[in-house]
């Protein structure tokens, strides 16, 4: 039997097939063969994991809270299941206990606090807007550099490192430089400070400025009430005194904040950060309408929603008051220690480099090492010998102080005779 056109042409578009099909079965091969690929590191095919159990009171990070640290072996759950969502939702309600706001615009970004730093300022500032900035450390140094990248007008009135400004100073900067905004670290963890904001949120309110404070250091360690102080936006990260693992960065937006980033005239830089159309649009958090379904903007680490659900769960079930109470007593148990320590065995005890006891950092204590004494040294001993872990300082103080945190599940008493003791041993044994 013969074979017509159309079947032939039939035939010949099955061979071209069959022929591209196994062209490309052999390239696929090649393709997926080890010859010319980079050998895998040796360390991962060789050597575990290894880790070492630490009492962490370097003044970030802490330890985790039990509930915190037990959820990362939870099993991953989808992003938009509803048992997902109601971690979320929890959350919000476990922060805005934690800000003690009502605040809508209240969640958690994917980074650490520095993230949210950038988030922040990145959606409050536009092109040309002048940023009070009192700056005593590190991390005001930081907020100017961001708002200058965003297109802001920076200005810092500067304090010695080690203090912090009156209430007249600040207010002194906002009348000379008139800003749209007036950023202030409540707790400057490079050098130890605590800056007051009593009276502050009712200056911005005068001045028709915002006020953005950074709780890093702070929050869950001294009183805070984000509504009654009138602060217009906050962040934090998690690693610190809510006993999260990092990674997390807590934020929350007032009604004023709200309506300068909607009212805004350009797009905030980043699509990630872009509170004024992507995230409301995208009704991520479920912050644009709490009762409309929530869809994509970006995938969050589930696991560590789990993880800052069961710490704020923790914080929540002491009760704020019961934490900045102990928070205090463990920090007063401490600085009492070392009012104590002005010689150790003949030689120079350690000092403090916040020399007024009022602007002392709660929780965070910044110390002078005595003459001749190398932090790191200590820092390596104390690590070494009893497996915990301080810190030398960051920013313009790294190397010249002795950091430590008393945080979170860390803020005991039994942790502060830890710490002193290993501190004790340490001067004794690196005594010049």
């Amino acid at each position: 039997m013969g074979f017509d056109s159309i079947t032939c042409n039939k035939l010949v578009w099955c061979t071209l097939i069959i022929a591209l099909w196994t062209c490309t079965l052999e390239g696929s091969g090649h393709l997926m063969s080890s010859e010319g690929l980079l050998p895998p590191p040796k360390t991962l095919l060789e050597d575990p994991l290894i880790t070492h159990q630490r009492t962490l009171v370097g003044g970030g990070p802490s330890n985790q809270y039990q509930r915190s640290l037990a959820s990362l072996d939870r099993p991953v759950m989808g992003n938009f299941e509803n048992s997902s969502l109601k971690i979320m939702e929890d959350v919000k309600a476990g922060l805005r206990y934690l800000f003690q706001t009502e605040n809508k615009w209240t969640l958690a970004l994917s980074g650490g606090g520095s993230l949210a730093m950038d988030i922040i300022l990145d959606n409050l500032v536009e092109p040309g807007d002048v940023v009070l900035i009192p700056t005593f450390g590190l991390w005001g140094v930081r907020a100017a550099d961001i708002v200058e990248r965003y297109g802001g007008i920076p200005k810092k009135i500067e304090a010695a490192l080690g203090s912090a400004f009156s209430l007249k100073e600040i207010e002194d900067g906002i009348v000379t430089y008139k800003p749209a905004v007036v950023y202030i670290t409540n707790g400057e963890s490079s050098t130890g400070v605590h800056q007051s904001l009593q009276g502050v949120g009712e200056l911005c309110r005068k001045h028709y400025c915002l006020l953005v404070v950074d709780l890093v250091a702070t929050i869950g360690v001294i009183p805070f009430h984000m509504d009654s102080w009138k602060v217009d936006a906050v962040f934090s990260n998690t690693q610190k005194a809510l006993g999260s693992p990092t990674g997390m960065a807590p934020i929350s937006y007032g009604t004023r904040s709200i309506e300068k980033i909607t009212s805004r005239k350009t797009k905030p830089k980043s699509y990630f950060a872009d509170l004024k159309n992507n995230w409301i649009r995208n009704n991520y958090w479920g912050i644009s309408d709490p009762g409309a379904a929530q869809t994509f903007h970006s995938s969050y680490p589930i696991l560590q929603i789990y993880a800052l659900r069961e710490a704020l769960a923790s914080i929540a079930t002491e009760g704020l008051a019961h934490g900045w109470a102990r928070h205090f007593d463990a920090t007063a148990k401490l600085y009492t220690a070392i009012d104590n320590m002005t010689t150790i065995e003949g030689g120079s005890g350690v000092t403090y480099f916040v020399s007024r006891a009022e602007h002392r950092l709660t929780g965070t204590v910044a110390l002078l090492p005595p003459k001749g004494l190398d932090p790191k040294e200590l820092m390596n001993l104390i690590r070494q010998m009893y497996s915990i872990e301080i810190n030398i300082g960051i920013g313009p103080m790294t190397g010249k102080i002795i950091r430590i945190g008393v945080l979170g599940p860390n803020a005991r008493p039994d942790i502060v005779d830890e710490i002193v003791s290993a501190i004790k041993y340490g001067l004794k044994n690196l005594k010049k």
